[in-house]
């Protein structure tokens, strides 16, 4: 893969994953905060967001009733375990039937003054089946985002830390 093929920024102060917080100020009303794994309890993470690669690719998932592009990703359904609902999410909207997951970040999304929190993982795919019936249209393989994204504001925090451990993955 080629760095920064993700339409990164260039490498700053930002990283991941490790111990520091990364905030991303995208409006006066939209905050994203990158905080070391395990930061928040399981109880009270809400999604999953996974970056997931197959042969050098990251796969992006466009939902059946809109034109835009996202991460794999989802609820965490009331008693999961966070890491299951990504292997869950995953299935459900890549097909993806064996994967190595590796925890980056804890989250929080605040929107107006209201914190949602999740987990963000990074996911080598070995192994994917058809897309099962869900609510997924379509899927893309690329080392590019494709556009438009359905949440900008997430999606270039989370794209930045991907292209960051791409980026150091391949010794740049």
């Amino acid at each position: 893969m080629q760095p920064n093929s993700l339409n990164c920024t260039p490498a700053g102060d930002k990283a991941g994953p490790g111990n520091k917080i990364t905030r991303y100020t995208m409006s006066k009303e939209v905050e994203i905060s990158l905080l070391p794994p395990g930061s928040v309890k399981a109880s009270d993470l809400t999604y999953v967001v996974i970056g997931a690669r197959e042969a050098g690719k990251w796969i992006f998932v466009r939902h059946e009733e809109r034109d835009t592009w996202e991460l794999p990703a989802g609820h965490i359904e009331p008693g999961e375990d966070p890491d299951h609902a990504a292997q869950r999410e995953l299935f459900e909207e890549t097909g993806t039937t064996g994967a190595e997951l590796q925890h980056l970040h804890d989250y929080v999304v605040r929107i107006n003054g209201t914190a949602d929190f999740g987990r963000l993982y990074l996911a080598g795919v070995n192994e994917r089946g058809p897309l099962p019936d869900s609510e997924i249209g379509e899927i893309q393989l690329s080392t590019t985002t494709p556009g438009p994204a359905t949440y900008p504001e997430a999606h270039t925090a989370f794209i930045d830390v991907l292209c960051r451990l791409t980026d150091q993955s391949n010794g740049t």
